[in-house]
């Protein structure tokens, strides 16, 4: 196995933590569980869009999502506002700092690559107290693509001036992870509660159920 030379993370649900918007969804559609709803939709308009050929900045999908998961909900220009703030206000999971700790004193280049804005992502890592950890943090904006197409991690790994095959691809997304196999990264899946790994996508090149596990891997 080709030694790591850079590390790259994906940010929503792997760094952060989504559940913070709850209490929104609850407040918003009397449910929490329709942030799942929200998130599913998200994600099939973003992966037609590659499809399609069509591209749309994340927070443009993000919001229109948001309106378009209960007709009966008109949200008000204020909600919609308090949403977006609550989206770049959102905690890390309780693992996150120390294993950037860690990994920002090995000998490897760190990443971000966020299918969310170039403004957002650093807000997000600003307000979270992270971006201190990473020597890079990317937007698919970039490349006009959203992950998992194959684009936005070959864009990475030349943005860090890394091949492909000494990079790694840190999700707790199984789609994120099979799309950066397919562009030749190598991958660690991060198995957060809820979120199981389908078999029909490559197997990981390491699985943890932690970031700490990740973090002793590449020290």
């Amino acid at each position: 196995m080709t030694t790591p030379r850079a590390v790259i993370f994906d940010v929503n649900e792997t760094l952060l933590d989504l559940s913070a918007l709850d209490p929104l969804f609850e407040q918003f559609y009397g449910d929490a569980s329709t942030r799942l709803r929200w998130f599913t939709l998200l994600k099939e308009w973003w992966l037609v869009g590659n499809a399609t050929g069509t591209y749309r900045p994340f927070d443009v999908l993000v919001e229109q999502a948001l309106l378009a998961i209960d007709e009966d909900k008109v949200l008000t220009a204020r909600e919609r506002k308090e949403f977006m703030q609550g989206l770049t206000s959102l905690p890390p999971h309780e693992d996150v700092r120390p294993a950037l700790k860690t990994l920002s004193e090995a000998p490897l280049r760190v990443a971000a690559l966020t299918n969310g804005t170039d403004d957002a992502v650093k807000k997000q890592l600003t307000n979270a107290g992270l971006l201190k950890y990473f020597d890079l943090v990317l937007s698919t904006d970039s490349v006009q693509r959203h992950k998992p197409d194959k684009s936005p991690y070959l864009h990475a790994a030349k943005s860090l001036n890394i091949s492909v095959e000494h990079c790694v691809m840190i999700a707790a997304h199984d789609w994120d992870i099979a799309g950066a196999a397919e562009a030749g990264l190598q991958t660690a899946f991060i198995e957060r509660p809820g979120a199981p790994y389908a078999p029909i996508y490559p197997t990981p090149t390491y699985r943890c159920t932690t970031l700490h596990e990740v973090a002793e891997l590449f020290r």
